[in-house]
C-alpha cells in the first residue's frame, strides 16, 4: 500500500522512529495495512539513510515515489 509507505516514512523522518516502530504505530490504528515487499525494502533503505549509513537510499525512495505518482495520474 503506497499511502501507508508515505505515512511510515513520514513518522520515521519526523519522529525519528524505526521502520518497525512506525509500522507498528500505523497498524495499531489500521491493523489491515501493510506495505508490499518492495515498499518495505525501500523503507528499510530509508531507515539506513536516516541513520547516516547511505544517502542514495533517500534519492531512490523519492525516485520510486515519483514513478508511482506519474503512473497514477
Amino acid at each position: 500500500m503506497f499511502s501507508v509507505t508515505i505515512v511510515v516514512a513520514y513518522l520515521m523522518k519526523k519522529h525519528r522512529m524505526s521502520v518497525e516502530s512506525a509500522l507498528s504505530l500505523v497498524r495499531s490504528k489500521r491493523p489491515q495495512v501493510g506495505p508490499n515487499e518492495g515498499f518495505m525494502s525501500q523503507l528499510e533503505n530509508f531507515e539506513k539513510s536516516l541513520q547516516g549509513k547511505t544517502h542514495i537510499a533517500v534519492i531512490m525512495l523519492l525516485y520510486v515515489i515519483c514513478l508511482i505518482c506519474v503512473r497514477g495520474s
